[in-house]
């Protein structure tokens, strides 16, 4: 019992100091098979929430006064020591490789393209606590990558941004991974800032308290294409990396947004209060191509057909 309880205290610290990241030891294709586990065994929890929101905390919704569903587990990682990962951990070796993520996007070459999303509300989600991240899995649309449209699996979160620009981070940066068939994992990356207004897109996603490690909580719906309006520039960087989050896998495709969007202090809060620090640092381009993507004034929409499909 001593021994369990020494050990109980030594996960706990390490989540404390740590503060995990975004993904786990499972490749993110993985987690396509996990969101379908997950949607199968939680079918009794969440089928009578299907046309229902618990967001504002309806006093008479049992579901949000008790929002929580625990015992799911959570895997935290050793961000204080990040230097060790591909040396010290047994099946991290591909940490210390040529082609990492995070980098410093800076010194970019510039040329026209169009990020080909097609996002799409998703509905009846869950927030997930999975030790290292608040995470939200579902099939949110696809991303055309060269020949290839792939599913976005998941979204979710590192406090301060783990890419930098220019050598400076944001507050907070979203990744949405998308992994499955022949087109291979690629991750779009979402910059934020605080400011004086509330992100209306994020809204439930951050609405307080976040669940606990190894719980998650309903959250609705959510319809990531509100990030990719009218409102963007449409300007990306590109560049071929690696998951920022053991075990380091390389070729990922990345595509991140460069102007960042606003979240209040409060919706960043809600993130703190579980990660203090959950950001890999910068790695060493290496000699790596990066790009700043522009599209062109003359392009049409981002599904027409004389656009730049960005490889």
């Amino acid at each position: 019992m001593a021994m369990v309880s020494r050990m109980y205290t030594l996960v706990a610290t390490m989540a404390f100091a740590a503060a995990g990241t975004g993904s786990d030891h499972r490749t993110v294709a993985d987690d396509v098979c996990m969101l379908q586990m997950t949607q199968a065994s939680k079918s009794r929890v969440s089928n009578h929430l299907s046309n229902r929101t618990c967001i504002g905390g309806n006093d008479h919704d049992d579901d949000c006064i008790k929002p929580e569903l625990c015992g799911l587990g959570f895997t935290v990682y050793p961000y204080i020591q990040p230097q060790l990962w591909g040396h010290s951990y047994e099946g991290w070796e591909k940490c210390a490789g040529q082609s990492q993520s995070p980098i410093n996007l800076e010194n970019a070459t510039r040329q026209t393209g169009r990020l080909r999303e097609n996002y799409q509300r998703a509905k009846n989600l869950r927030v997930l606590n999975d030790g290292h991240s608040l995470k939200v899995r579902g099939l949110f649309g696809t991303l055309r990558v060269g020949c290839c449209e792939i599913p976005s699996i998941q979204f979710h979160f590192h406090t301060p941004s783990e890419h930098q620009v220019n050598g400076k981070p944001y507050d907070m940066e979203m990744h949405i991974v998308h992994s499955g068939g022949a087109g291979g994992t690629a991750v779009v990356g979402i910059f934020f800032k605080v400011g004086s207004v509330e992100n209306q897109c994020l809204k439930s996603v951050f609405w307080a308290p976040a669940p606990r490690a190894g719980c998650d909580k309903f959250i609705g719906d959510i319809d990531i294409s509100c990030f990719f309006d009218k409102q963007w520039d449409g300007q990306f960087f590109q560049y071929t990396g690696s998951l920022t989050t053991p075990p380091c896998t390389e070729g990922v495709q990345w595509y991140v947004r460069k102007t960042p969007i606003i979240i209040s202090r409060a919706q960043l809060d809600v993130l703190q209060t579980r990660y203090i620090m959950n950001a890999r640092p910068v790695q060493p381009l290496n000699g790596r191509s990066l790009h700043l993507n522009t599209p062109s004034r003359n392009s049409p929409g981002k599904h027409g057909d004389d656009e730049l499909i960005v490889e």
